[in-house]
């Protein structure tokens, strides 16, 4: 679910906790700082996406959140932002000379620099909550 929006009406917010799962309690986020992603510069962006974000030759920055069932991935240009809700069985994270995210038909590259270098950790831990997911929910084609 792709949501273009500098402000999320109610509606909009519930659309995303019914995808992603409802953020993690305060003192978890406190306690974890795995549980939010530094700001990382997009490489390249599938069409759609870029079309919500205006023009490709902006700076694009991307910053991810974990949530119960899902991740929730922030985009934002120097003019535009938008919101892209992930549930863990729609979600692929690929490392190549970029780390790419896929989901949904679109993808995310992010740039490999050192701030991405520094949130290994992060990544570390985004994985294992996929894995455990998908351990608790296994998809119909591994049953």
């Amino acid at each position: 679910m792709l949501i273009s929006a500098k402000l999320l009406t109610t509606k909009e917010r519930k659309m995303i906790n019914d995808k992603a799962g409802a953020r993690f309690n305060l003192f978890k986020r406190i306690k974890s700082k795995l549980i939010q992603s530094p700001s990382f510069v997009v490489e390249q962006l599938s069409p759609k996406i870029g079309t919500l974000l205006g023009q490709h030759k902006l700076k694009v920055t991307a910053s991810i959140e974990l949530r119960t069932k899902g991740i929730v991935m922030t985009l934002k240009s120097n003019t535009d932002q938008c919101v892209w809700a992930v549930p863990y069985y729609q979600f692929y994270l690929y490392d190549r000379q970029v780390i790419s995210i896929h989901a949904q038909g679109r993808f995310v590259n992010l740039t490999k620099d050192d701030k991405l270098a520094e949130s290994m950790d992060f990544f570390k831990n985004l994985i294992s909550k996929k894995i455990e997911y998908d351990i608790q929910h296994p998809h119909v084609d591994s049953i």
